[in-house]
């Protein structure tokens, strides 16, 4: 896994564990986290918990990462079918999270090489601010048939010189927006 991913986990599980610590008994407060972290074209993603990451090649969508549900253990385990793990009141019981007093936290870590998508890289070139790209990404998500929990960011880096000039402060100089539709 890459360390910068291996550095954030363990950076979300300190802040997770330290807020649970200042609150008052019980103190079993977890989540779940799916990032990723991408260097064109290889997308690294660690996931622990039962947010979903998906990756789409063309007409195919594929689930990439696996929920740590206890409902997902027992279908896994041939006792439950899959029809009936996402309403089982076990689908958000988790296994494998941040915090939540688990101490083996079970990451995990895949990696995929990107392909560039026509339909999108089309929205995404349109010279337009990276708010109005997310709610051209969602609405076309919607058009093809998504009903829920549809989240697009969008991170447009503008570029910068290579020497600031001198008595100039550089700032940050990117535009990130994210649209994120239940």
């Amino acid at each position: 896994m890459p360390k910068e991913l291996a550095v954030a986990l363990a950076k979300c599980e300190e802040r997770i564990q330290a807020v649970a610590d200042a609150m008052p008994p019980p103190q079993e407060m977890g989540a779940a986290l799916t990032m990723a972290y991408m260097t064109w074209p290889r997308l690294y993603v660690i996931h622990v918990g039962n947010s979903r990451c998906y990756l789409q090649r063309g007409a195919m969508l594929e689930q990439i990462t696996t929920d740590h549900t206890l409902a997902q253990q027992l279908v896994e385990s041939g006792v439950l079918p899959p029809h009936e793990s996402t309403t089982s009141r076990l689908s958000s019981v988790l296994w494998n999270a941040i915090g939540g007093g688990l101490d083996d936290l079970k990451p995990e870590v895949h990696k995929a090489t990107l392909q560039a998508d026509r339909d999108i890289s089309m929205l995404l070139q349109a010279q337009e601010p990276a708010q109005e790209a997310c709610r051209k990404l969602v609405e076309a998500a919607n058009s093809a048939g998504g009903t829920d929990n549809i989240t697009v960011i969008v991170a447009r880096f503008l570029r910068m010189p290579l020497e600031p000039a001198a008595g100039v402060e550089v700032a940050a100089n990117s535009e990130m927006t994210a649209a994120n539709v239940s």
